[in-house]
């Protein structure tokens, strides 16, 4: 082998695997980011409905039938959104609010999960603490691609902590901003 492949190699074969390295950093850096930013929205939008549902309830009634169908309502409602690539045709949030037991007063998947005991899920059991409450948890233990995010607010009626909202939403709604940003990132 000559010198000049020599030398061509010593600078080619490093500068690829720097290039490679960095790649494959910034591509595995993505899908947090974009988790991050996901969960700064939902932080916003659990606060917002927890004030709503604070003004009408007490935490030891039932949901007030307005809030409960407005939440029915706008899940119900198609929508069409272009955002950039991604057609949106639907809501994909879920929702449960808790009085200060912990347990579920309401749901907006059908109600099914009136009535159970979520006092030791971290998203309720720190907001109750006065923490911040989130967590990450699959729909299916089995599949990975099941990750949901889920931010709760304290639910405040004339000043007293009466309960929680959680507000959640599946990280695969990503997918596909992920997806595309790792093709430009390797073009």
């Amino acid at each position: 082998m000559s010198i000049r492949r020599r030398i061509f190699l010593l600078i080619f074969l490093p500068l690829i695997l720097g290039l490679w390295y960095l790649t494959s950093w910034m591509s595995d850096d993505l899908k947090p980011r974009y988790l991050e930013s996901m969960e700064e929205t939902l932080i916003d939008t659990s606060h917002v409905l927890a004030d709503q549902l604070g003004a009408h309830w007490d935490g030891q009634s039932e949901v007030p039938t307005p809030f409960h169908d407005a939440v029915a309502a706008t899940l119900g409602r198609p929508i069409n959104a272009l955002v950039y690539d991604l057609k949106k045709e639907n809501v994909d949030l879920q929702l449960y609010a808790t009085d200060t037991n912990g347990i579920v007063r309401f749901d907006s998947n059908n109600g099914e999960a009136i009535g159970e005991d979520y006092s030791q899920w971290n998203d309720v059991v720190r907001t109750l603490r006065g923490e911040y409450g989130a967590r990450a948890s699959r729909d299916d233990p089995d599949n990975p691609n099941s990750l949901r995010l889920f931010v709760a607010a304290p639910v405040f009626h004339k000043d007293q902590r009466v309960g929680v909202l959680t507000v959640s939403n599946a990280a695969r709604t990503s997918d596909p901003f992920v997806s595309a940003a790792k093709r430009k990132l390797l073009v």
